[in-house]
């Protein structure tokens, strides 16, 4: 991974977890929704825009089909693990805090499948 493309993972998956945090926020300040549920809808919604942003900005011109599918996959098994972890740390912590490192974490995980397996070169 070059720097150009390891600095757009970053700012857009920062820009992601920040919108994570307002978005968990406000649905616990405004909704009744139990933090589980408003997190996994906001983790549904990510998906095809996330696919779509580091398909054409972070790794250009790996939009395709295949990509897709892995990118599914991976968003798949990912958020499947940042429900895990946020589910677990909300116990012990503000669900913005749980936010923050149940993010973290899957984070670094990302990075290796977005370079090794999702947007890999032919």
């Amino acid at each position: 991974m070059n720097r150009r493309a390891f600095l757009l993972l970053v700012s857009g998956s920062a820009v992601f977890a920040v919108g994570k945090m307002v978005l968990v926020y406000l649905a616990h300040r405004y909704t009744s929704l139990p933090p589980w549920l408003s997190y996994a809808l906001i983790l549904t919604g990510y998906t095809l825009i996330g696919w779509s942003y580091h398909g054409s900005v972070t790794f250009p011109g790996t939009l395709s089909l295949q990509s897709l599918w892995r990118y599914t996959a991976q968003s798949l098994a990912t958020k499947g693990l940042d429900f895990v972890l946020f589910t677990a740390f909300v116990t012990a912590l503000p669900p913005v805090l749980a936010v923050v490192a149940s993010s973290a974490i899957v984070f670094l995980i990302r990075i290796f499948l977005y370079v090794r397996f999702v947007f890999k070169s032919p």
